[in-house]
Parts: structure tokens; C-alpha cells; sequence
């Protein structure tokens, strides 16, 4: 289909990994539940909508199942020994799940939960017939809602020459964007104004003693250098140092390893043995004090 972001689907396999559930429904990223679904629990693997473009074929955007690392392993093998018919795992999954069209009709789930944002329209009267009756909207194609743009005075989605979509569709969009910016808009701006003004220095006070650590700015965060931290010793002698000043030594060399662990993660850097090693050795050779 000439669409390689298609690719990343693969990973929706890893859902049959979740064996601490009895049942799973999936849902690709860009569906819209209008409603509650959780009859869905009631059906079996693997139960999943007609696809709009082929009949015969089910759409992977929604879909009950069963997690199991049996399924999951024979998944893996088929895709490695057959591929996928159209690049992504819908074609893989039609495949691996072939008798889905003729077997068991009690698996094909109603249209009305994997609806088509756009295809359906060809056949208006049915969508003006059934379509309110609609439990799960799907947003196929390449763009996806969060790609318009749309003003939040007027409510309105708004389109240019890269966008289109039939009225049907544009009431869908509306709806996906007055969802996010009454519900998910505030929480982020109600999280962006925490983390301003969240101090950049965090006092901690630990038996007595006041220790002042520095938060990494962003601009450290996504730098491609790490930050220095204190050299330490390598190793604590006890037979000088106090209980007290032992537990707080320790307690220091974790939070100066923690920090570096976690610049490294928000700097997309990995740590190097050596690096890890070097901060990791006060801690491996810290004893506590005999009586």
C-alpha cells in the first residue's frame, strides 16, 4: 500500500503477551468510542469487524482475543515464515486467522464497532439508515485527527488542500477534537504549569542534614553531553564514619546514580559499563559498621 509507517503495527502482536488477562479488546490508536462497549468481552477469539475495502477480510483496528504466549510464538514463526499480504498486521493477522470469514459467524462483530470514519460514505443511506446507532469510529488512512488543525473559538475542524473528508467525517473529527480540548487540553496545561512551577532545586532533609538537589533543565535533558557529578570515593571506611553519616553516604551515592541514570535516559544516551561501574562501586563496597 505503499505506507512503510505501516511497519511499527508488528508490535500490536505483543498484546498476545498479556497473560495476566483472561481477554483482551484491542483498539488501534485512532479509534473513537462513542459509547460503552464492554459486551465485547462477551465474544471470542478471534472476533473482529468486516474491513470496509474487502469484506472477507476483517479490520485489525478492533479486535477480541485471548493472550497466550502459545498464540503469541506461533504468531511470530507465521510472520516470519509468510510475511504480510499488505505490508502491515492486518494482513498478517487475516492470514494466521484464515477461517475467520466462513468458520464462526458468531465472530464477525456488527460494522457499527469498527466503523470506517470514510469509506462507509459511499453508501450514504445505509451510514443515514444504522450510523447512529455507531459504538466505535475509525479514523483509516494516513491522516489521522491530531493531523488537522482546529480552531478552538469557532469549534470547528479545519481543512486545507492536503485535507479532505465527507460531512460524515468532519462531524466525526469535530467530535475526536471538542473531546480532547474539554477533557485532555486542561490536564496538559494544568501539567505544564505544575512542572513551572515546581522549583529547580528540591531540598531533602535526611538525620539532620539538609541536602540540595539540582533538577536538570531541559536544555541539559536533550543535549547531547551528560552533566558532571561529583566524583566519589571507592570506598566508604566505616571504622571513621559514624552510623548516621554511613546511612547518608549511601543514601547520596543512590541519588547521584539515579540522576546520572536518569539524565541518561531523557538525553537518549546510553551508559557505559565503565560508567555504570564507576558509579555503582561506592555502593557495592559500602558495609555497615559492627558493633
Amino acid at each position: 500500500m505503499q505506507r512503510p509507517e505501516l511497519g511499527v503495527t508488528f508490535t500490536k502482536l505483543h498484546c498476545w503477551t498479556l497473560t495476566q488477562f483472561s481477554k483482551c479488546v484491542f483498539m488501534d490508536a485512532d479509534t473513537l468510542v462513542l459509547c460503552n462497549v464492554d459486551e465485547l468481552f462477551d465474544r471470542e477469539e478471534f472476533s473482529a469487524a468486516p474491513d470496509s475495502g474487502w469484506p472477507d477480510c476483517f479490520n485489525s483496528g478492533v479486535f477480541v482475543f485471548r493472550p497466550s504466549l502459545k498464540t503469541y510464538n506461533l504468531l511470530l514463526q507465521f510472520a516470519a515464515e509468510h510475511g504480510s499480504f499488505d505490508g502491515g498486521d492486518q494482513g498478517l493477522l487475516n492470514s494466521f486467522f484464515s477461517n475467520w470469514a466462513t468458520a464462526d459467524i458468531g465472530k464477525h462483530l456488527p460494522f457499527l464497532y469498527n466503523l470506517s470514519s470514510s469509506a462507509v460514505y459511499t453508501y450514504v443511506p445505509a451510514f443515514n439508515h444504522f450510523g447512529r446507532d455507531a459504538k466505535v469510529v475509525h479514523f483509516l488512512g494516513a491522516t489521522k485527527p491530531w493531523n488537522y488543525k482546529y480552531n478552538l473559538q469557532t469549534k470547528r475542524v479545519m481543512q486545507d488542500d492536503t485535507t479532505s473528508g465527507s460531512f460524515h467525517q468532519l462531524s466525526f473529527l469535530a467530535l475526536w477534537w471538542n473531546i480532547y480540548s474539554a477533557s485532555i487540553l486542561p490536564l496538559l496545561e494544568k501539567l505544564q504549569k505544575m512542572e513551572e512551577s515546581e522549583s529547580k532545586e528540591c531540598k531533602h532533609t535526611f538525620n539532620g542534614v539538609e541536602i540540595t538537589l539540582k533538577k536538570v533543565s531541559p536544555c541539559v535533558a536533550n543535549s547531547q553531553q551528560m552533566p558532571e557529578l561529583p566524583e566519589q570515593a571507592n570506598e566508604i571506611n566505616p571504622t571513621v564514619c559514624s552510623p548516621e553519616e554511613l546511612t547518608f553516604e549511601a543514601w547520596l551515592y543512590f541519588s547521584n546514580l539515579y540522576m546520572k541514570l536518569n539524565q541518561a535516559i531523557l538525553a537518549s544516551i546510553s551508559l557505559s559499563l565503565t560508567d555504570l561501574q564507576n558509579n555503582l562501586c561506592p555502593i557495592l563496597h559500602f558495609r555497615k559498621p559492627q558493633n
